[in-house]
């Protein structure tokens, strides 16, 4: 039998302006978490809007919400609080832009496991995991610490395990996180309207975006359009469809993870990086940010789509699906040198 651990997932995500947090890093945990199933899991968490009730949805009750926009002294004086209380053996970390100074002053205590998706390689923790597809695959043994490089890491649902499905229901796949701060959907479908012959095409919102009233009289105008809140199953919306659009987060990694031809329009300047290195590795197309120069790309695309002309790429499988089972064993690994 296996010894179980008590495990503090720290993480920060909702809709807020400026500060480029969206929910991949939120989501992420919960794949990572319910791979870790058995153990005591608790989440420390900052709530830009719906992290808590995605958390509970997935079946997580044990969390712990901090005060939006926590000081780092505050930050690291609660986390060592609940450490202590709750006898936490390490602390898993994944939060954009994250003071290195956090997770250097928790690690003297116990092991720290930090998530990045960034063009980062060096951070003060144990276990270090970068699942950018910039990177080739790689473990890197440091004094102390372990560095897990490249998309073979990177931590995806475990559904995307289970077999592709053949039969497709949708022409387009739109999504584009679980909020919508740039309103990328809104500047898709103003694109549509141009396209010469309709496509069978489904929308999803995510959980912090919510129907603008830009989004219905598009809606109406182009009947073939079906748009949700959002979904529990991102495998099954990504199998339904032909071709996919997305932002450069977690998405464009499940893409990839079922060969799904895609595209990505960026919601802001570094997730122009990963839409960068997928067309280099000709798995993507990178529409740029939403901006009027590059609508004419995106209507281009659309428009070749709706004629049955669908781009291919790369047969390649960069991401196969057990980024999270591989990061689990060296989870298991650190954990039983007992820092």
């Amino acid at each position: 039998m296996k010894k179980k651990y008590s495990l503090l997932f720290r993480s920060a995500g909702g809709s807020t302006l400026n500060r480029e947090l969206g929910l991949g890093h939120v989501f992420r945990c919960i794949n990572l978490a319910k791979s870790l199933k058995g153990n005591k899991i608790k989440f420390l968490i900052e709530d830009y809007g719906s992290v808590k009730k995605i958390l509970n949805d997935n079946g997580f009750s044990d969390i712990t919400v901090l005060k939006s926009g926590i000081s780092l002294n505050d930050d690291i004086t609660s986390t060592l609080k609940i450490i202590k209380k709750e006898q936490i053996q390490m602390l898993i970390v994944d939060k954009y832009k994250t003071n290195p100074h956090y997770t250097s002053e928790i690690k003297k205590k116990l092991p720290v496991t930090y998530i990045s998706d960034l063009n980062v390689i060096k951070y003060p923790c144990h276990l270090f995991v970068n699942g950018f597809i910039g990177f080739e695959n790689n473990i890197i043994d440091k004094t102390n610490q372990r560095i897990l490089l490249g998309p073979k890491f990177q931590i995806i649902n475990s559904k995307f395990l289970q077999p592709k499905k053949k039969k497709k229901k949708f022409d387009v796949l739109a999504t584009f996180g679980g909020s919508d701060d740039s309103g990328v959907l809104e500047y898709f479908l103003e694109s549509l309207q141009f396209v010469s012959k309709k496509l069978k095409i489904k929308c999803i919102l995510g959980p912090s975006t919510k129907n603008s009233k830009k989004i219905e009289p598009i809606k109406v105008n182009h009947h073939q359009i079906t748009i949700i809140p959002h979904t529990n199953n991102m495998k099954k919306e990504i199998d339904d469809c032909t071709f996919g659009f997305c932002s450069g987060g977690i998405t464009s990694y499940e893409f990839a993870a079922l060969r799904t031809p895609f595209a990505i329009i960026a919601q802001n300047k570094h997730q122009l990086k990963t839409s960068n290195e997928w067309t280099k590795r000709k798995v993507s197309i990178s529409i740029g940010l939403p901006n009027k120069k590059n609508q004419h790309r995106l209507f281009h695309l659309l428009e070749k789509i709706s004629q049955g002309e669908i781009p291919k790429f790369s047969k390649q499988n960069f991401v196969d699906g057990k980024g999270a089972q591989r990061v689990v064993k060296n989870i298991e690994r650190i954990l039983n040198k007992n820092y």
